[in-house]
């Protein structure tokens, strides 16, 4: 399982904007629970897109289809090598696909979801979602990203209870701890949010977001010193160009400044 960060910008504050994490799951895991792999490039695109070079995958999962070799696990494949290189339009398209050969596949509807949600298409993203969760009931990962999307709408109480949900049914869930946490912000519930982006860090103290969003609570909150703890771990944790990294700095400069 892949968690992505997407950066929802539902409220900006004055000193940044809350990153709300969307959870994508890898479609070809589906496919050591009941798909079938038919040799040849289709084994050669799951080796492609394990290594990231997606472009390759799209290229061999296309040979596979124009030879007749398709079925649903191919199409989702090919979508999610489309999804990340942001060809939105086309993973949608194969994702229908895959669901028209084989419409009980949540996770499918989960991914497509994903995309409609990073294309701010959101009542398209909640049905898949939805979709998803009658597949299976217990998906903590379609709750979470549900829940992101509601979040994304200003939904947040609609975004809470998925949170919470998505934590029951899993939790050592982080992602679900840091965006139930700044709903809680959103709600205007600071000592929820505080407990829940705790929580989030106890289970991964390496989490950059997680501090970023926490150290932009403490700025409101009046608790300089503990914002600066948090913005220092952003850059500890976050790689070295990541527009985190750049705004934490500013705001370590700033603080500083202000001993």
């Amino acid at each position: 399982m892949q968690s992505v960060m997407t950066q929802f910008n539902y409220r900006s504050w004055l000193f940044g904007i809350a990153v709300f994490v969307v959870t994508f799951l890898l479609a070809t895991f589906a496919l050591r629970s009941g798909w079938v792999t038919l040799g040849g490039n289709t084994n050669q695109g799951e080796q492609y897109l394990n290594r990231g070079e997606y472009q390759k995958a799209v290229d061999a999962f296309t040979a596979d289809i124009q030879a007749n070799r398709a079925n649903a696990a191919i199409y989702a494949n090919r979508a999610f090598g489309n999804d990340a290189q942001q060809n939105w339009d086309a993973a949608i398209a194969d994702y229908t696909k895959s669901l028209e050969l084989d419409a009980s596949q949540a996770t499918v509807y989960n991914n497509r979801g994903y995309v409609y949600t990073r294309m701010g298409k959101y009542d398209e993203a909640l049905k898949d979602y939805e979709a998803a969760i009658r597949l299976k009931p217990d998906y903590a990962t379609a709750y979470n990203n549900r829940a992101s999307t509601y979040a994304a709408q200003h939904k947040y109480d609609e975004a809470i209870a998925d949170f919470s949900k998505a934590i029951e049914l899993e939790p050592k869930m982080v992602d679900a701890y840091g965006n139930r946490a700044s709903a809680y912000d959103e709600s205007g519930k600071p000592d929820q949010a505080i407990a829940d982006y705790g929580k989030a860090l106890e289970l991964d103290p390496n989490r950059g977001v997680i501090y970023y969003n926490r150290g932009f609570l403490y700025m409101r909150m009046g608790e300089q010193q503990k914002a600066l703890a948090d913005f220092k771990n952003v850059v500890k944790h976050s790689p070295a160009g990541d527009y985190m990294t750049f705004i934490a700095s500013q705001q370590i400069e700033s603080l500083q400044g202000n001993k």
